[in-house]
């Protein structure tokens, strides 16, 4: 049996290239790819839109899905997608962040709406938000963290689903390897080129006083045991640096 063809609209209260914009982005795409109708709404005016129509996703007009909106706009907008959902007999409203999920419960009419949540402070656990999360048909939790932060404020277990995020490694492996031709062919020929013994040496010294921020002293040399492992490991096309016993 062909599951049925569904209608999609995913709200966004974001601009910037950055946080939920691309994992949104992708799966647009691959509900699409999938034969299903993904539409995208988002905060205009910046990276987010350029993206996302350099993509081939056009974002709904109409949405202002700004987070800075006084209460009669807000109103406006909750009237605009009540309106849109009708008009593209949207199946399911799906919001990502605060603003468009209480956006998207004014509007959804009669469609399911479902909410992502991308990081563990997004979670609010009091009321009203704790209401709007019992409201909701779905919630998703990308970890185990934001899962049992949804549990602790009261969600119905029901209602909760972990769906664990992962990491794409061909594409991060992609990425990887132009930040390596870049760095092999334009910035380290200039450096050689330009700086000198002694700009060497400080370069040296600062990186020798300055670690990770993330790790205290004690435990960098299990942490650079550990990177060793992986690149005996690893590929070599991903770590760049060639094997190390």
């Amino acid at each position: 049996m062909i599951p049925r063809r569904l209608t999609v609209l995913h709200l966004v209260a974001n601009r910037w290239w950055t946080g939920s914009a691309d994992p949104v982005l992708r799966l647009v795409q691959a509900l699409r790819a999938r034969g299903h109708r993904a539409l995208l709404g988002l905060a205009g005016g910046d990276r987010f839109e350029a993206k996302a129509r350099a993509s081939g996703v056009e974002p709904v007009e109409g949405l202002s899905l700004d987070v800075k909106s006084g209460p009669l706009a807000i109103a406006a907008d909750a009237r605009r997608l009540r309106a849109l959902v009708s008009r593209e007999k949207v199946d399911v409203v799906h919001a990502h962040h605060s603003h468009d999920h209480w956006l998207g419960w004014w509007g959804r009419g009669e469609a399911a709406l479902v909410r992502s949540f991308h990081n563990e402070r997004a979670v609010r656990r009091r009321w009203p938000d704790t209401s709007l999360y019992r409201r909701s048909d779905a919630l998703l939790a990308v970890s185990r963290r934001i899962e049992e932060r949804l549990l602790e404020a009261g969600t119905p277990r029901a209602r909760v689903h972990r769906i664990d995020g992962v990491v794409d490694v061909a594409r991060f492996a992609s990425d990887q390897m132009q930040h390596m031709r870049l760095e092999s062919k334009v910035i380290l020929p200039a450096a050689r080129e330009h700086l000198t013994t002694e700009d060497w040496a400080e370069i040296d010294r600062a990186f020798a006083e300055n670690g990770d921020p993330r790790f205290s002293a004690d435990n960098d040399e299990g942490f650079r045991q550990l990177f060793a492992r992986i690149l005996n490991l690893a590929p070599d096309m991903i770590v760049g640096a060639g094997r190390r016993g």
